[in-house]
């Protein structure tokens, strides 16, 4: 259990069509009151992929830096929670070098960011209340990526006042 070591959240890069295994860790991991964010996906598909669609965890899609669903990206209400910028972000590179890359993982990686946030100032928090905030904190962009996109510092604003 993630748990065990310490940690209370955890983000999935990865995607498969359906693995009993990885359901029943992923809600035991909740259950525990570990936060699980997953990427969405990279096949432009609104075919379920888990983790993401699984109702204990946080599926991300990617936007653009216009607020556009990326073309890459999986969508669907089943699939993701909201997104996060994840096309053309700028990261490491091996050699210490810098890239330009895209996808999901990297939108992932925003949204997990925030949930280590939202633990430390409330260690407490569960997967349904995380999701929440982000559903209060998101910007509304309507192009079926869940809740909208991810606005970090509203969110934070949103679950502080609680």
């Amino acid at each position: 259990m993630v748990l065990e070591k310490g940690l209370w959240q955890m983000s999935l890069a990865l995607g498969i069509t359906g693995w009993v295994g990885l359901c029943r860790l992923i809600r035991g991991e909740t259950d525990h009151g570990v936060l699980v964010v997953a990427a969405a996906g990279n096949a432009r598909s609104n075919v379920n992929v888990f983790p993401a669609a699984y109702s204990n965890a946080t599926g991300v899609a990617s936007t653009t830096n216009l607020d556009v669903r990326s073309a890459f990206t999986n969508y669907g209400s089943s699939i993701a929670s909201l997104a996060a910028p994840g096309e053309q972000l700028v990261t490491t590179f091996p050699a210490g070098r810098y890239a330009v890359a895209s996808g999901t993982s990297f939108s992932s990686g925003l949204v997990s960011g925030l949930a280590s946030l939202l633990v430390q100032n409330a260690p407490a928090i569960k997967q349904g209340d995380f999701e929440n905030s982000l559903g209060k904190g998101s910007k509304k962009i309507n192009q079926d990526v869940g809740q909208g996109r991810l606005d970090l510092y509203k969110t934070l604003q949103e679950y502080l006042k609680r």
